[in-house]
């Protein structure tokens, strides 16, 4: 198609040269690939260039100079691993014994979920049972900075990122949230930004292509800090939600999923001390808590975690997610706000922003593709054979969108506003990681195994 082929033509100098996915989502986290050739159908059988045995994990592969890296983690260890990209040929694995082991919930979260970066001559990898760790390309530690412990209801989930000389990395927690940036060469701090404010929270932040601010989303909402200094640029508020997705640009606009609600989370605490306290005391404990919720939603309304839910506590949850909301478009030329969606917004998907067109995959498989100009639905509708929950952010390449569900099917949607479904693929089991592509290929961590598909 023409206009398919002029589309790639303007695409920026660093996706038409890459080769490479050296961090969250590919070049500078767009989860878009210049790659041409990638594979539409595949499983186990079908286009597999190789597979390997995995550790279980959620961070997402990256590849850079034929290297793939992952991360994982078990009951003793955090590691970096090293495959050839070309073979699936374990060439090492850096460990380090796990300083300490923070609760959360398995089925939600594991240690070793942020994704590492590289920059072609080292490997960064942040752990929430130890902090950042950079080894160099044939496993060798380089330098490490302890950080935490952390204080986060389902551990921590933002991957560190690269720009110029610097790893900067968002730490979003019950309190003392923080970002830090980083020397990528010496692990020594360069500044660090305190943010009493800012709630818990998963989303990976992005480097405008002014090469100058670094973009955060939080529960404060869309904030610019200088990149030297860490100083804020602008700020644009938004519910104090939790927020998960990371924003997206091409370079005009910026998009961002603001989750929250025209709805409080939890009911008034007057009612619900009048209706649960079964003692008086004015607090509540988790066997009153669940008398009307989920047992296992008490650390949110138990920041402290002294075994009581107080006033204070239960409003600050009360008061989460009310605001602005919805996928958010922002002008970056003046910061105005220039649209917002706010019907069906995915968990934890984020969003893909490509050729003009957003798209957002929610649970139960329901693509929304928008224009990213004035937000109009394009279409809506439901990936058939993959209706389930979604964890992996969708990736693109070749004209191609895939989408990985976690029970393991993935859907290859043709890239037009009204998109058209390719192919529904299944390799078999879980995926909780974003694919990655590089060298015409497409990789693809599943719940015990890595897998490399090609077009044959």
């Amino acid at each position: 198609m023409p206009g398919l082929a002029a589309a790639f033509f303007v695409l920026p100098l660093f996706l038409a040269l890459a080769q490479d996915w050296p961090e969250f989502r590919g070049p500078n986290r767009s989860g878009v690939s210049a790659a041409k050739g990638l594979p539409s159908r595949f499983d186990t059988q079908t286009n597999v260039a190789w597979s390997v045995e995995a550790p279980a994990g959620r961070s997402s592969p990256i590849v850079s100079n034929k290297r793939l890296f992952l991360t994982a983690a078990d009951a003793k260890h955090l590691s970096v691993m090293s495959f050839d990209s070309r073979s699936g040929k374990l060439l090492w694995r850096y460990s380090k014994a796990r300083s300490r082991l923070n609760e959360i919930d398995g089925k939600r979260n594991d240690p070793a979920s942020p994704t590492p970066a590289t920059d072609g001559n080292a490997v960064y990898a942040f752990f929430q049972d130890f902090g950042l760790v950079a080894v160099s390309m044939d496993g060798k530690l380089l330098w490490e900075l302890p950080l935490g412990p952390f204080l986060n209801n389902y551990g921590m989930g933002s991957s560190p990122i690269l720009h110029g000389e610097t790893v900067f990395l968002q730490i979003d927690q019950l309190r003392d949230s923080y970002v830090i940036a980083v020397n990528k060469r010496t692990g020594l701090l360069r500044w660090r930004v305190n943010r009493p404010n800012t709630i818990e929270g998963w989303s990976t932040p992005l480097v405008l292509p002014n090469d100058g601010e670094l973009v955060v989303l939080s529960s404060n909402g869309l904030e610019a800090l200088d990149v030297e200094t860490g100083k804020t640029k602008w700020f644009v508020p938004a519910s104090r939600g939790l927020m998960i997705p990371a924003p997206v640009t091409d370079g005009k606009m910026l998009i961002a999923t603001v989750r929250g609600s025209d709805q409080p989370l939890v009911p008034p605490w007057e009612d619900t001390v009048k209706a649960l306290d079964s003692n008086g005391d004015g607090k509540l404990v988790v066997e009153e808590f669940s008398k009307r919720h989920d047992a296992g939603s008490f650390g949110l309304v138990d920041s402290d975690r002294d075994g009581y839910s107080t006033e204070p506590e239960w409003n600050s949850v009360r008061s989460r997610g009310v605001g602005e909301f919805g996928i958010t478009s922002v002008r970056l030329a003046d910061k105005s706000v220039v649209w917002r969606h706010k019907r069906g917004l995915p968990y934890i998907p984020s969003p893909m922003l490509f050729q003009g067109i957003l798209y957002s995959v929610r649970s139960g498989g329901i693509l929304t593709s928008l224009s990213s100009e004035t937000g109009e639905v394009k279409k809506e509708g439901r990936l058939p054979e993959a209706v389930g929950e979604y964890f992996a952010s969708p990736v693109a390449g070749d004209g191609k969108i895939y989408f990985a569900s976690a029970e393991g099917k993935v859907s290859v949607v043709k890239a037009i506003a009204d998109w058209e479904i390719l192919a529904v693929n299944d390799v078999g089991e879980g995926i909780s990681a974003t694919p990655a592509i590089a060298d015409g290929a497409i990789f693809i961590r599943t719940q015990s195994r890595l897998y490399c598909f090609r077009q044959r």
